[in-house]
């Protein structure tokens, strides 16, 4: 297999090593090892930029499409951006919200075949689910926010698929379809 490590302004050949020695070495599909590349670089002043943060980066993001994918929506799209050193670590951020996923199970295995789990992106002001994407059983929702917090969490089923998502601030979203016990819908939610 071919790949390539890049970054902006890295500290050092040490950070390269590293990543690239998660990445070979981490079992599991390529969400889970690239999210173990990035752990990788999970040291104060990775970029050197953000050393005075007390930071690896100030923002990240995690992206694989899979073949079936339409250009532009990738089943994986998850991103974090902390603007300021209150802010949590980007890296840990993106970890816990690649968890909630279900892309990787204990030790970077995929938790779920692509044919028991479908990823479907929205973006807008309220998320709504298509009927025809939904079990004919009722089904719950949980929803994360970018710390990996769970915000909400309903039940739901095919006929009452509107989820009121007014509260939310603007921002990207994690949410799960569950289907007893099993994630059967997943992705993110842009609210706008």
């Amino acid at each position: 297999f071919y790949y390539a490590i890049q970054g902006n302004i890295l500290s050092g050949q040490k950070i390269l090593d590293s990543m690239e020695a998660k990445f070979r070495y981490t079992k599991g599909n390529l969400a889970c090892r690239l999210m173990a590349a990035m752990q990788g670089a999970n040291v104060v002043g990775a970029d050197s930029r953000c050393a005075p943060y007390g930071k690896s980066s100030l923002f990240s993001f995690l992206q694989v499409a899979l073949p079936t994918d339409k250009f532009g929506q990738p089943s994986l799209n998850l991103t974090y951006a902390g603007s300021s050193s209150a802010a949590p670590e980007p890296i840990d951020t993106l970890q816990k919200l690649l968890n909630a996923s279900s892309w990787c199970g204990p030790n970077g295995i995929s938790k779920f075949s692509k044919q028991e789990s479908r990823r479907i992106n929205f973006i807008g002001q309220e998320l709504t689910l298509h009927a025809s994407l939904l079990s004919d059983k009722k089904c719950s929702i949980i929803i994360f926010d970018t710390y990996g917090n769970k915000v909400l969490e309903q039940s739901i089923d095919k006929f009452s698929a509107s989820v009121s998502t007014s509260h939310f601030k603007s921002g990207q979203y994690f949410y799960q379809i569950i289907d007893n016990r099993v994630a059967i819908l997943s992705g993110v939610y842009t609210k706008l």
